[in-house]
Parts: C-alpha cells; structure tokens; sequence
C-alpha cells in the first residue's frame, strides 16, 4: 500500500493557546516579567504602606510569611491558566487588567492610612498631593475595587479563552500604551480628588466662619448693656461639645468682662437675667452660691481652708437655633466679673477641615490677643488651621 499523506490539524492538537504574533511584543514583555512582578508586589505593598503606617504594620509584620506567599500566587494564578492552556504570551485584555490591578494595588498601599494613638495617619499620597482624609479614603477603595475588577478581568480572560483567542486588534499597541496610560490616568484622578477635597475644605471653612461671625453678633446686644469695653477672649472656635457622649461638637465663644454696673453682683445677675430674656433668651432659674465665711487658723496659724466669694450662673436657651448661653457673675475687688459663654447646636465633627481661633502658644502664626480688650461690637476672626495638632 502506499503511504498517505497525514494533514494534521489544529483540532487534532487539543487545547492549546499559540504565542502571540512575534516573540519581541508587549505581551512577551509581560509575560515574562509577570513573576517577578507577581511576587514582588506584596512586599512592595506592605513597603508602601508603611509610608502611612501605624500599630497595623507592626501587627501585619509576622503575617508576611504567610501573606507573601498567598497574594504571591494569586497573582500568578492566571497566568498559570495561560501556561497549562500552552501559552506564551499574555493575551492583550490579561495584560491590561493585570497592569490596573497592579498599578491600583500600588495605588491603593500609598492611600493607606495608618492608625496611631491619637487617630488616622495621613497616607503618603495625603501628604504628597494634600488629600483630605476622606479624599483618601475613597482613593484606597476606588484603588481596591480597581484591583479587584482588574484581576477578575486577567481570571476571566485565562479561565474561559479558547483553543485559539482571538486576541483584540491592534492589541500589542493597546497595551502598550495602556503602560503610560493607568499611571497617567491615576496621577490625574488624585489630583482631581484633592482639588475637589481643598474645595470642601473651603466650603467648610467659609460656612464655619459664617457660623461665628453670626454667634458673636447675637451677643453683641448683650455684651452692649453689660459693658461698652474692656471685653476679653481667651478661647473659642469649634470645640468639643462638653455634655455630649458621642463624638460632637459645638461653635463656642466665651467672653469676660468686668461690668459696668456699680450695683452688687446679686442685682447684676438679676438684671442679666431680664436683659438675657428681653434679648430672646430662654432664661432657667438663676444658681447662687453665697460666700464662706473667713475660716479659722490651723494648728500652725495658717488659714485652714480659703473663703470662697459670691458666685451666681444662669443658663439661657435660644430655642429656635438651639443655641446654648451660660452667664457667670462672679464678685471680685474691683466690682462684678461677668463671664458668657454661647454654644451653638452640637454637631459631628468634621476631620478635613480645622477651624478655629488659636493662641499662639497653640499654633505659631497667629495673632497674639491675650491681654487685647474688645469693645461689645468687636470679635477676633476665625482662622483656618492646617494640622492644628
């Protein structure tokens, strides 16, 4: 018989992926510096972490032995897909999806923030680019997500190619510029989150600074028929609210003077009183506590307690705003000293934006008001502080 001639095809061969076309590509490129990449990256991970880190990286330190190896696999495993399918060469929508998982896995360790004893700690993307806190928070999850949906495209793509894929057109240029394109496109999406995060910051301050210009005008009738001068501040700005259990805060501005009233502290704080309410204040039942009498000597002629002096407080609701006023009379030598304090509606704190008026000791920079007088009409502004902390 004579020997025939055997044709053997493609399908005959089993499920096999070609090499892409040219071994030199973009794909090769990737396909072999995928394990280096691969195993690499979770060491770089935790590194880039540590840019931001706090007590976690010391409790994710003896979980690397295990974590290393883990993540060093997962991200292998579609190219092992590849390989026992008989690949290679990365397909064009594997290599851009392994190149957004790795380029958001980067991204997303460098918007990591740690945690310390007093709080979060800035990221290093939020020190470089000045993101707010909730700027970087929505980088590292945006940057997660990214991750995930880039290596689920990578699994899709390895799992369920066919005998043959037919790569995208043009594929290997595609990824090619897919290499400048993800980082470009992350640089320029940080950007824009910390543009719009100073933009709420702004926002905040400014709305803020309304808030107390608007407390200390509804003093200013008050402070009017208390004293026309010499009034004095020593704090306020936004501060934590005192009464409440949950984290809140409150606008406050506290105020001292001595008054103007030659009257005894007793008639003073009665006519606060009626001033407080003619001025729409929702006034409680004024608390006095009388003064002690000078204690007797001790054992070695010392005095053996200190006499306390006259003391009367109210307290005042707005009930429309919710606003709080605490009045203070104290007598002292030169007359009636006359503390108020105003509170504004408690509310949750904003972290991405400080505002508030300092002294000096607090924050260098700022206006030195201790020992100022103001007249009733008059107030230091607010300012903006950048980590006042």
């Amino acid at each position: 018989m004579g020997e025939e001639d055997t044709e053997i095809t493609e399908d005959e061969v089993g499920p096999t992926l070609q090499a892409s076309h040219g071994s030199d590509d973009v794909n090769t490129l990737i396909w072999y510096l995928w394990p280096g990449i691969a195993w690499a990256m979770p060491v770089v991970t935790y590194a880039l972490m540590g840019m931001g880190g706090g007590w976690e990286m010391l409790i994710l330190l003896p979980a690397l032995i295990v974590i290393i190896p883990v993540f060093g696999m997962l991200g292998m495993a579609p190219r092992m897909f590849l390989r026992s399918a008989g690949a290679r060469s990365s397909p064009s929508l594997v290599s851009i999806g392994m190149m957004v998982c790795w380029w958001s896995v980067i991204v997303a360790a460098l918007a990591h923030q740690g945690t310390g004893d007093s709080g979060a700690i800035d990221s290093g993307l939020g020190d470089a680019f000045g993101l707010s806190a909730s700027g970087q928070r929505f980088v590292f999850l945006t940057a997660l997500l990214l991750a995930i949906g880039g290596i689920a495209l990578a699994f899709a793509c390895a799992v369920f190619a066919t005998d043959v894929p037919k790569d995208i057109r043009h594929g290997a240029w595609i990824v090619g510029a897919s290499m400048i394109v993800i980082p470009v496109l992350w640089w320029v999406g940080v950007l824009m989150v910390a543009a719009h995060g100073e933009n709420e910051v702004r926002a905040a301050a400014q709305a803020q600074s309304e808030e107390w210009e608007e407390l200390q005008r509804s003093l200013v009738d008050l402070r009017e028929d208390i004293a026309q001068d010499g009034w004095s501040i020593d704090c306020c700005g936004l501060m934590e609210d005192r009464d409440s259990i949950e984290d809140s805060e409150r606008m406050v501005a506290e105020w001292t003077v001595l008054s103007d009233s030659d009257s005894p502290p007793a008639t003073v704080l009665d006519e606060l009183v009626g001033i407080a309410v003619a001025r729409g204040w929702e006034a409680e039942t004024p608390v006095v506590t009388e003064p002690t009498p000078d204690a007797g000597a001790g054992a070695d002629g010392a005095p053996s307690s200190t006499p306390a002096p006259w003391t009367g407080t109210f307290s005042a609701e707005d009930l429309d705003r919710g606003w709080r006023l605490s009045v203070i009379v104290d007598e002292v030598s030169e007359g009636s000293r006359v503390t108020l304090r105003a509170e504004t509606e408690p509310r949750r704190p904003n972290d991405d934006v400080l505002v508030r008026w300092w002294s000096p000791d607090v924050v260098e920079g700022l206006p030195d008001h201790r020992g100022t007088s103001f007249r009733y009409d008059e107030w230091p502004s607010l300012v903006a502080v950048e980590n006042s902390y």
